[in-house]
């Protein structure tokens, strides 16, 4: 885009800015309703059964309400990316274990803007090797799925 002066504006910058705000506007409601939740959980005297239930333990819930709350979407489309479907894993209590200890991981990942970009993208499965701390738990899951 040119101004009447003659410099050319990008408005890219902009684009990028607002979709940064947006994530983060986001990232804070989903954080807010989970607080109300576990306070109404809390209320009704139905927190630790729920947790329990969940397999979070209460020394949990700060990490969990620090983690990056598109997680868990995120992690289900890097799961279909790879070729991985959660209904034909193993009910084995390794690879439950081992799918739960991706699910931190995936969380607390500082990197979920570029898992992000990535899954936006077109690049081959493999270059997801470059950035994600849970690459070679994915791999293990798809060789338990095949099993």
């Amino acid at each position: 885009m040119t101004d009447m002066s003659g410099w050319r504006h990008s408005t890219a910058p902009f684009a990028e800015l607002a979709d940064r705000v947006r994530l983060a506007f986001e990232g804070w409601w989903r954080r807010v309703r989970l607080g109300r939740e576990l306070d109404m959980l809390r209320q009704r005297g139905e927190l630790e059964r729920t947790l329990s239930d969940s397999g979070i333990s209460p020394s949990d819930v700060p990490r969990l309400m620090r983690a990056h709350p598109g997680a868990p979407q995120q992690l289900d489309e890097m799961m279909r990316r790879l070729g991985i479907d959660r209904a034909t894993l193993p009910a084995d209590p390794r690879v439950i274990e081992g799918l739960r200890a991706i699910e931190w991981r995936c969380g607390d990942c500082a990197d979920w803007r570029r898992c992000r970009a990535w899954l936006a993208s077109h690049e081959p499965a493999g270059s997801h090797r470059d950035f994600c701390p849970n690459a070679e738990a994915l791999d293990e899951l798809r060789r338990a799925a095949l099993r």
